[in-house]
């Protein structure tokens, strides 16, 4: 078989003998139609984007010669037809094609150090320019989006080596991005951060200036004080615990903050009552409630302080359906004399635990409790918070036209205010009407809800609610024949989820997933994510309210007496929703649903 190399060169290479052949301008057909691949081309377009200085004549002449030679060469890979042309890349190996191959496969790992894995062995391969000896007009378009995603790819592999501490790999991004004058703010950021860490800030200065006086780096003024100011950050020791701590550096802290509550724990204390820390307490809940319980078992937290400890240890094992631990916190709450205020954040949360019990009827209570409070005090906006939870209750046992009238009353009411508060709950109103929508099987309904959503949410979302609509709004696109755009979410969602360690996100986004199936005509496999859901469901006490019944049952109603596909009950989450995920990916070459 012959390889094609693009990447750093344009050569042929037979891959039994290792001989290559430089193909010189002559390559540019191979190149060309390796690019629109598998589309094809009309021969007279090709021929005007390769000569665009010759007559059709001239140009169609040498077009022939080209095609002639390499005919010969890559067999029946190159398709001629009588107007068209098209190279058929799975007959023949591009090593663009196969590393683009390996990002997608990367993208879809659901573990982060996985995808660490992943992405650390094609680093070598990202340092390559796409094409380099060819600079015609037609190829540069494909060159820029390939440099797009190499800066791309190199940020998430930073962001993967921060996250799990490799430092060095972190530097290895960096040079890459150097060699190929990809000049990205947060890059920069990655690397100094890193270099921070193991005290080496110093040569991440002398770096900054070097590159500075680059003039193939193109900075911006405003770039240039951007990464200044951040270096001043780092330098003046933003790593103490006493000090303001900047976003950036929250993913790190876990070590610091061990620290700090056995050192300081009015200060740590402190510091969990930031914005930024309740942010980073949304993306990994799991991580950092462990802190929070350390800091309401020491005697210096006690009060006020330690109430509130406790209702952040409420919304952290909330977003963990942990709902017999927030019980226990709210039982331990309610025995205290609390402000008003602090009473209705814990009926509130306590509402949710019940909910997550399947005590329907006692969550409906909670939240009326904790609306009469705010009602009391005045607080319009939270009663209508309220009133927007009780409808997510009503609409799990059933009660969908209910449900549907009170979200929107909240809807109206949300609209009366301008602030980032209101508009996150207003997306949030429109994700729950959409889920309502899909119950019922109104796909129509569900699309004109989901786009409201990403309006809502513009250009920075909610990061505590990605993870469910994001498989929300990927089975409603799939629904409505948007196939690319809604694996693409589902995918998404369901590596948050995973990643978050919510069993019950992971539930929830697999049934969306498993309807997704049913659609693109995975029926058998449907079912059987369907069985595998409930049987998980029952291990975690998460069983399925009234509504989720009566989605699952309608799927399989509809698959009438298909044969099922057994997934076995003691097969790990991981590997079920990695199963799920290759599913939908083959679904995207599927013509039409079921």
């Amino acid at each position: 078989m012959v390889r094609f190399e693009v990447l750093d060169t344009t050569r042929l290479v037979e891959e039994d003998t290792g001989r290559s052949y430089s193909l010189g301008s002559g390559g540019y057909l191979l190149a060309y139609l390796m690019l629109h691949a598998p589309e094809h081309v009309e021969r007279r377009k090709c021929a005007k984007d390769l000569y665009p200085e010759e007559d059709y004549e001239i140009s169609g002449n040498r077009l022939r010669v080209a095609l002639t030679r390499f005919k010969k060469m890559v067999g029946e890979a190159l398709i001629i037809g009588r107007a068209d042309l098209a190279l058929d890349v799975s007959q023949i190996n591009v090593d663009y094609v196969e590393l683009k191959k390996r990002i997608q496969a990367s993208a879809d790992l659901i573990d982060p150090s996985d995808e660490l894995e992943a992405l650390t062995a094609i680093l070598p391969q990202l340092g390559k320019p796409l094409l380099p000896d060819i600079s015609e007009l037609w190829v540069r378009h494909w060159q820029e989006e390939w440099r797009a995603e190499t800066k791309r790819v190199l940020k998430r592999l930073a962001h993967l080596a921060n996250e799990a501490g490799n430092w060095q790999l972190i530097s290895d991004a960096y040079q890459t991005a150097l060699k190929l004058e990809l000049n990205d703010v947060e890059l920069w950021k990655s690397y100094l951060r890193s270099l921070t860490t193991i005290d080496e800030l110093d040569r991440g200065i002398r770096d900054f200036k070097a590159a500075s006086k680059l003039e193939e780096f193109n900075w911006g003024s405003s770039l240039v004080e951007e990464l200044k100011q951040y270096i001043a950050e780092l330098k003046t020791g933003q790593f103490d615990v006493a000090n303001r701590w900047t976003d950036s550096q929250l993913i790190h802290l876990g070590r610091l903050l061990a620290r700090a509550i056995e050192d300081t724990p009015k200060d740590a204390a402190s510091f969990f009552m930031t914005p930024g820390a309740t942010r980073e307490f949304a993306r990994d809940p799991s991580t950092y409630v462990q802190f929070l319980y350390d800091l309401v078992a020491t005697d210096e937290v006690m009060g006020e302080i330690e109430q509130d400890m406790r209702l952040l240890i409420i919304d952290a094992e909330g977003l963990r359906y942990n709902w017999k631990a927030v019980i226990d916190q709210t039982d331990n709450l309610l025995a205290q004399e609390m402000e008003l205020p602090r009473r209705a954040r814990t009926f509130f949360g306590r509402s949710f635990a019940f909910f997550q019990g399947r005590d329907f009827e006692s969550a409906v209570t909670m939240i009326q409790e904790s609306a009469a409070i705010y009602r009391g005090l005045d607080d319009y906006v939270k009663t209508m918070n309220c009133q927007a939870v009780e409808g997510s209750f009503r609409w799990h046992m059933g009660e969908y036209e209910k449900a549907l009238a009170m979200y929107a009353e909240v809807r109206k009411a949300l609209l009366l205010q301008d602030n980032p508060l209101a508009w996150a709950n207003y997306a949030i109103n429109w994700a729950n009407t959409c889920t309502v929508y899909i119950i019922l099987g109104d796909w129509k309904n569900a699309l004109m809800a989901t786009n409201e959503v990403f309006t809502a949410l513009g250009s920075e979302p909610n990061e505590n609610m990605l993870a469910m609509f994001h498989t929300l709004a990927g089975l409603t696109y799939i629904a409505n024949d948007e196939i690319q755009k809604g694996t693409d979410l589902l995918v998404d969602g369901l590596k948050r989820s995973f990643r978050r360690g919510s069993s019950r996100e992971q539930q929830i986004g697999l049934e969306w997933a498993a309807g997704a199936l049913f659609f693109r005509g995975y029926v058998a496999e449907s079912n059987s994510v369907l069985d595998w859901v409930e049987n998980w469901r029952k291990e975690t006490q998460h069983e399925r309210s009234v509504a989720e019944k009566h989605y699952a049952d309608r799927i399989k109603r509809e698959s009438g007496r298909i044969k099922s596909v057994k997934l076995d009950p003691s097969e790990d989450n991981k590997r079920v929703i990695g199963y799920v995920i290759n599913l939908l990916r083959k679904s995207e070459s599927r013509q039409g649903v079921a």
